[in-house]
């Protein structure tokens, strides 16, 4: 397998259920939910069977500030291919990075 590259970036409008299929190696990723003309995204990393693999939660603290993002730290169990559930209003961003 090939080494993941510095940052995955996916975008569409709108509900998305399943994002094109991506590569991830094992370990802790941040990963970055954004919709920047407002809105709450509800976002979900799935194992390329489609079962959850864990959920991205917006901070409260993020939501006080009016920050349009939600970022978490998720724990990828094993090198594999992954995707992402993502329900927004409006135009979405999401980010996976490998956590420093």
């Amino acid at each position: 397998m090939r080494p993941q590259p510095r940052a995955i970036c996916l975008k569409g409008l709108q509900r998305r259920i399943g994002t094109p299929f991506f590569q991830l190696t094992n370990g802790s990723k941040e990963v970055t939910a954004s919709t920047p003309t407002g809105g709450d995204p509800k976002v979900s990393l799935l194992g390329k069977d489609g079962n959850e693999i864990a959920p991205v939660s917006s901070s409260a603290a993020s939501k006080d500030r009016g920050d349009p993002a939600a970022s978490s730290t998720i724990y990828i169990p094993d090198d594999g291919i992954y995707l992402f559930d993502v329900r927004a209003d409006n135009f979405w961003t999401v980010e996976i990075s490998n956590s420093e």
